[in-house]
């Protein structure tokens, strides 16, 4: 139970991100690309996360690592809420007959704290490829994204318990 539990929220990291990603670099001009030819489409599903990263345009990464950020959280919040819920929910039934119920309680919350580091790495390591994106943002919202990137550091040593030291490397 507990390596399905940590899988689904790194596959989430993974899928969310990529989603947002795909969104912004298959934009020209700012506006998504409605048509594309059906080649055209097979061939960019096979682009990976770094490749993906490579083609924003300066104009497309600000917006682009922001609404990372913003995914990421969200998901980091949801596995914070399950981790509370289930630890409320095992002191709730130890008050009553359910022992079984309360073992899968305790090993999803065994889990869900066991996978923090990992979930907080794959994190790292999606903010860090878009950050060595040849796009760099712009002289204007080069501070705003040196700040976002450390609060999200802080939210990530927080969240995880252990020190982001790949990403903190990153921006040194």
């Amino acid at each position: 139970l507990g390596d399905k539990v940590q899988e689904c929220f790194l596959r989430a990291v993974e899928s969310q991100t990529e989603r947002v990603l795909r969104s912004y670099s298959f934009r020209k001009g700012g506006v998504a690309v409605a048509e594309r030819h059906e080649d055209t489409a097979a061939q960019d599903a096979k682009i990976g996360y770094k490749e993906l990263c490579q083609q924003l345009s300066p104009t497309q990464f600000f917006p682009c690592f922001q609404k990372t950020l913003e995914v990421l959280f969200d998901l980091l919040c949801s596995h914070h809420t399950m981790l509370r819920w289930h630890e409320d929910e095992k002191q709730t039934m130890q008050t009553g007959d359910g022992h079984e119920r309360v073992q899968a309680c305790e090993a999803v919350v065994a889990a869900l704290v066991r996978s923090r580091r990992a979930i907080a790495d794959m994190a790292g390591a999606r903010i860090s490829a878009l950050l060595q994106a040849s796009s760099a943002p712009s002289s204007g919202q080069f501070k705003a994204v040196l700040d976002w990137a450390r609060a999200f550091i802080g939210v990530a040593e927080a969240f995880s318990g252990t020190q982001a030291s790949s990403l903190r490397g990153h921006l040194e």
